[in-house]
């Protein structure tokens, strides 16, 4: 399968434009030790089935412009091809998958569980000839359902050994960690112990569903995943042998494709053990200004040079460049989290991360401020 060397983190982003550029953005030394999980968005309802030349331009492409040919998850669970003939939703899926391997693009594919025969064989018939391997995502009420997990595997005709295992337990109540850690630890060694795994994601969440901050306000969040983490590890360090660490990045586990309204203005900003949502006004894409120069005086603050998404920050409280649109504050929070958390794990494994390059800001004219 593609190689799995260095990466000890998994972040599960939507392959959306703000989460692209924030993989993009984030600097090479970074990138070796993480495994983006991008979710590939649902086709609009507009867009035929059949015209799979934009399909492929649409998830081959996000893949190579945001994370080139390094190797990242691929998860296909909301893009169907029919809704109504599994049949022709599986050879869709599997068209789509082989563009992959055309074009260089090392994506290693996620099934469900109990995912639809035509769709898991989709994935298998790509996941042998590409040789990418591939990933069987379950949740914590399935996690000892192993002759389910057995059944995937023989659906997907691969060896353990070419298989990563995803435990997602973004549903479980991570408020009590030290009774949750224990109960983990030992399910993760089961999992371990019953098949030679390539690795296990344990990948949870803990971001509020609603913006949490009131307008023009800031409030902390715990990250619970993380404080969770880091009890297990400290239970029992093997733990960081054979399983890695995944969360949503700076976002909820709640999937939503519709819009969702007009965006308010906010960062969400990663620190130790919490995330600090800063607010601006719902009116006003301006106060992002305002939101940016918070952050920027604050003790929290990582720094310019710490990672593109804090160099965004320092550089819109500075007023050397606009605000931008949602899409480039959602950037900021996924790449500033993303750089967070990779330096928070090179610690926990004995390692420390180089130092970032950094663009050189252009001073805005008296005309360009917004």
């Amino acid at each position: 399968m593609y190689s799995l060397q260095k990466q000890f983190y998994s972040a599960t982003l939507r392959g959306k434009a703000g989460e692209l550029k924030a993989l993009r953005s984030l600097d090479r030394s970074s990138k070796a030790f993480l495994l983006p999980n991008l979710i590939a968005l649902p086709l609009p309802e507009k867009e035929s089935a059949r015209s799979l030349d934009s399909i492929v331009k649409r998830e081959v492409g996000k893949i190579l412009t945001s994370w080139g040919n390094n190797t990242c998850l691929w998860d296909p669970r909301f893009l169907r091809f029919s809704a109504e003939d599994v049949v022709e939703d599986g050879i869709g899926l599997e068209r789509l998958a082989t563009q992959f391997q055309r074009y260089h693009a090392h994506a290693i594919p996620v099934v469900g569980l109990r995912e639809e025969i035509h769709r898991t064989l989709a994935i298998s018939s790509y996941a042998r000839r590409a040789d990418s391997g591939a990933a069987i995502r379950i949740d914590l009420d399935d996690i000892q359902e192993y002759q389910l997990l057995e059944g995937a595997l023989r659906n997907l005709r691969l060896q353990a050994e070419d298989c990563l295992l995803i435990v997602d337990i973004t549903d479980v109540d991570m408020s009590e960690h030290e009774q949750l850690a224990a109960a983990l630890i030992g399910w993760l060694y089961a999992l371990k112990n019953h098949r030679n795994w390539a690795r296990i994601i344990l990948s949870g969440c803990s971001y509020p569903l609603k913006n949490p901050a009131p307008e023009n306000g800031d409030v902390r969040s715990p990250r619970l995943e993380w404080q969770l983490w880091k009890w297990m590890v400290g239970l029992d360090s093997r733990l960081l042998e054979f399983v890695m660490f995944g969360d949503h990045g700076a976002d909820n586990a709640y999937f939503r494709f519709d819009g969702g309204g007009r965006p308010i203005p906010h960062i969400r900003y990663a620190i130790a053990e919490e995330c600090v949502t800063v607010r601006g006004d719902r009116a006003s894409y301006g106060s992002m200004r305002s939101v940016t120069k918070r952050i920027a005086a604050s003790a929290f603050f990582s720094g310019r040079e710490f990672s593109d998404g804090d160099e965004y920050i320092a550089d819109c409280a500075a007023e050397r460049i606009k605000v931008g649109e949602p899409w480039l504050w959602r950037s900021a929070n996924m790449n500033h989290h993303m750089a967070a958390t990779l330096a928070q794990l090179a610690e926990l494994y004995g390692m420390r991360l180089p130092t970032r390059a950094m663009r050189r800001a252009r001073q805005l004219t008296l005309f360009e401020h917004k």
